[in-house]
């Protein structure tokens, strides 16, 4: 199928969802998305109906789903944001550069309409690793790259293996957890140029504090706490020129791009930004970046499980970078 083809398919499965939402208020798009789930229940296995209710409900950054509580959070807030921010929504679609990226929007919307999860594994990405496509991004011995949310370094060990081991001027790795610090620092002090920040990425330097979820890839930074954890804004951390940003901060992201809104505006780096933490920063994020730097060509690609959808990656290429 042409591309053109591909185009005319997705933007007609969009004006699809598009109604389903627009001839519905809130209320009535709220019971339409429970009759889904309810049905989704009956048509799938008890153990994936309890480990997909268990997942949204360990890992609470889109509301709960527990009807036995009556805490059906999740669904509420989708229908919220669907009829609220529609409009945003449709300009996020009409922004994406290809029909893959449209695609992936697809498939979310669709998952919160209908609770489906068969179309996850047609827009997974099985070409390039994690958030280095690379038919959008390439790297060269000049990249100044900074990962926040490095955990323990599988995206330093993606980025090498992907580019090269020596194709980069310098890597920031910022990272809040201490275990993760502590292996990061074993895998990574005897390689040049590779620079560990046991602090937080935010929109300005100060002091916030851990919520610990009994994880070691999904603690976030919250205003009051018992374990205080250093935060800084990359505006004031990082004088060099910034080429590359990836984040991957449990919901912070907003924040940091805040914080590292002169290096936007003056470099222009590429951007590899998760934006499925909250669900507003499914459009919002694209909005903000649009706010400090116009003219970002946008993507959007799916590298999550093939049972969730999660860790979908908006990329953000200046002009001068887009493909």
């Amino acid at each position: 199928m042409e591309t053109n083809q591909r185009q005319l398919v997705v933007d007609r499965i969009f004006e699809d969802i598009k109604k389903i939402v627009q001839q519905r208020n809130k209320s009535q798009l709220v019971a339409f998305i429970i009759a889904n789930f309810k049905q989704w229940v009956k048509d799938t296995p008890d153990e994936v109906v309890l480990s997909t209710v268990n997942f949204h409900n360990q890992y609470q950054f889109w509301g709960k789903l527990d009807f036995e509580s009556g805490d059906i959070s999740l669904i509420h807030q989708r229908a919220a944001i669907l009829k609220g921010a529609w409009k945003n929504i449709e300009k996020f679609y009409y922004r994406l550069e290809d029909y893959r990226s449209k695609y992936v929007l697809l498939m979310i919307l669709n998952n919160w309409l209908n609770f489906s999860y068969k179309n996850i594994s047609m827009v997974k990405e099985n070409c390039f690793l994690s958030y280095f496509d690379m038919d959008l991004i390439m790297c060269d011995e000049n990249e100044v790259f900074v990962d926040l949310g490095a955990w323990q370094g599988d995206t330093i060990d993606e980025y090498r293996y992907t580019y090269g081991e020596n194709c980069y001027k310098k890597i920031y790795c910022y990272e809040i957890e201490e275990n993760n610090i502590e292996k990061l620092h074993e895998r990574f002090d005897s390689i040049p140029n590779i620079v560990i920040r046991p602090v937080g990425a935010s929109r300005k330097n100060g002091i916030m504090y851990l919520s610990d979820n009994g994880t070691t890839d999904a603690q976030s930074l919250v205003n009051f706490g018992k374990k205080e954890v250093e935060t800084v804004a990359l505006d004031q951390d990082i004088t060099e020129k910034i080429t590359f940003i990836k984040t991957d901060i449990e919901g912070a992201e907003q924040d940091a791009i805040r914080g590292a809104q002169e290096h936007i505006r003056n470099d222009r780096p590429k951007l590899a930004i998760s934006i499925y933490h909250s669900n507003k920063d499914l459009f919002s994020i694209f909005e903000l970046i649009e706010q400090i730097q116009p003219g970002y060509h946008f993507y959007l690609r799916y590298n999550g499980l093939q049972c969730f959808p999660t860790d979908y990656i908006l990329i953000g290429l200046p002009p001068e970078e887009s493909k």
